[in-house]
C-alpha cells in the first residue's frame, strides 16, 4: 500500500512538473513569439513603431490602439523582442504591469530618445520607476495603491558635436540636475554645445478628447520644450 501511494505522488509530482514546464514555455516562448508575428504585422506600414503593453484594466486603449497602428502586446518579452529586431520610437504600458518590466532597460530606451508612456501612472511616478531625476513641480510618491486615471508621457533627445560630451551629461544627469528653471547650469567637462529637447505631458484618461489624441502624441515625439546649453 505505501508503495502504491509513493508511486502515486511521484506521478502527481511529474504531472505538476510537466505542467509548470509546459506553462513556463508557453508564457516564455510560444506566446511572445506569436505576439511578435501579429505585432510585426500591424507595425510593418505604420510610420512609427508604437508598443503598448497592456492588461485587462484598459480595453477601450487596446482598441484604439488597433485602429491607429501600434502594436499591443501583452508581455514584455514581446515587447523587448520588437525592439531587438528594430528599435522602437515609443514604448507605452499599463501601470498594472510595471511588475514585468526592467526600469534600467526602460531608463536605457528613454536615454536613447525613445517615447516613454504609462497608463495608470503620473509624470513623477513614471520618472521615478525608471530613475530619472524630474522638477519638484512633478514629483509623486512612485507607490501605487492603484492605478489612477492618468497618462504619463516622457520624452528627453540630447544632441552634441561629439559622443564624450553626451556620455559625460549622463554621468551628471544621473545624480540630478538641477536648473531652476533658469537654463543656465554648466556640466563641467562638456565642451561642445548640447541641444537638450525634453517633454514631460501628464494625460486625463477621463477626457475623451486627451484620450483620444493620446498615440498621436506618442507618433509626434510630444510637444518639446526646447533647452540650448
Amino acid at each position: 500500500m505505501s508503495r502504491s501511494l509513493a508511486r502515486f505522488a511521484l506521478i502527481t509530482a511529474a504531472v505538476a512538473l510537466i505542467g509548470f514546464v509546459s506553462g513556463w514555455l508557453y508564457q516564455t516562448w510560444v506566446q511572445p513569439a506569436h505576439e511578435v508575428a501579429q505585432a510585426e504585422t500591424v507595425l510593418k506600414n505604420a510610420s512609427k513603431r508604437i508598443v503598448y503593453l497592456h492588461g485587462a484594466d484598459y480595453p477601450d486603449l487596446v482598441a484604439q490602439a488597433a485602429s491607429e497602428s501600434v502594436a499591443a502586446v501583452t508581455s514584455s518579452e514581446a515587447l523587448k523582442r520588437l525592439d531587438a529586431v528594430q528599435p522602437l520610437d515609443a514604448i507605452i504600458f499599463d501601470a498594472g504591469l510595471r511588475g514585468q518590466l526592467d526600469p534600467e532597460w526602460l531608463q536605457a530606451k528613454y536615454r536613447a530618445g525613445v517615447v516613454i508612456g504609462a497608463v495608470g501612472m503620473t509624470v513623477g511616478q513614471l520618472t521615478q520607476f525608471i530613475y530619472v531625476p524630474t522638477p519638484s513641480v512633478y514629483q509623486d510618491s512612485v507607490t501605487l495603491k492603484e492605478p489612477i486615471p492618468n497618462v504619463a508621457v516622457i520624452q528627453l533627445q540630447i544632441t552634441a558635436s561629439n559622443d564624450r560630451d553626451v556620455e559625460q551629461f549622463w554621468a551628471q544627469y544621473a545624480t540630478g540636475i538641477d536648473n531652476e528653471g533658469t537654463g543656465e547650469t554648466i556640466i563641467p567637462g562638456i565642451e561642445s554645445t548640447l541641444q537638450i529637447v525634453a517633454a514631460q505631458v501628464n494625460y486625463d484618461l477621463s477626457d475623451t478628447s486627451s484620450r483620444s489624441k493620446l498615440f498621436s502624441l506618442m507618433r509626434s515625439n510630444v510637444i518639446p520644450a526646447h533647452i540650448n546649453r
